[in-house]
């Protein structure tokens, strides 16, 4: 996501367009190459939408993982340009999270060692 370059540096390349009503509502399309490099980070943290707002004490209020899903589909011709920033910092600053296979395989791991295991089960 940082090579991408902030929207304020004259002459940097805007990861989004202006919306049709950007004047009147800051409403913006986000470029299919920004969806697709969101989308990647979003499989390589193993995270959605839910998870990556969850954990956050500063998620506006009127931001929610549904908009961001019709991001994604292309349900929603465009993003407000707040939300947009705030979700790409969001990328930039989130840590990989274990699938569900590893932190299983993680608890039977421990559990041997405690030797909580019964008898027969598999470690």
């Amino acid at each position: 996501m940082d090579e991408h370059p902030s929207d304020e540096e004259p002459g940097a390349r805007k990861p989004f367009t202006s919306h049709p009503n950007a004047k009147r509502d800051g409403y913006v399309n986000i470029r299919s190459e920004l969806l697709t490099e969101m989308k990647e980070r979003m499989q390589q943290l193993n995270r959605g939408a839910v998870s990556l707002l969850r954990e956050r004490d500063d998620v506006p209020d009127d931001l929610k993982p549904g908009t961001i899903d019709r991001w994604f589909n292309r349900d929603h011709p465009g993003a407000r340009a707040d939300h947009l920033r705030y979700f790409l910092k969001v990328l930039r600053e989130a840590r990989k999270q274990p699938s569900q296979t590893t932190i299983a395989k993680r608890r039977n791991t421990l559990a041997g060692r405690l030797g909580l295991h019964e008898p027969g089960q598999r470690e």
